[in-house]
């Protein structure tokens, strides 16, 4: 992944943290509303300042693992 990224995008979805972590240049962070069922993008940003510093409570909770 670390060559090819050099020439192309590359788009990963997971629910490891680490491992976006260990690979991703940005990360979004993506929930859905179990009351609506509808789901949205809740932030977007360099993965370094989403996994240490998030700006939406939401974020912050699934980075803290009180869910998913």
């Amino acid at each position: 992944m670390r060559l090819l990224r050099e020439r192309i995008t590359i788009v990963i979805v997971t629910h490891n943290l680490q491992q976006a972590s260990r690979v991703a240049d940005y990360t979004a962070f993506m929930h859905m509303n179990p009351e609506t069922r509808a789901g949205g993008l809740v932030e977007f940003g360099k993965t370094e300042q989403i996994v240490k510093s998030p700006q939406d409570k939401r974020t912050s909770a699934y980075v803290a693992g009180k869910f998913g």
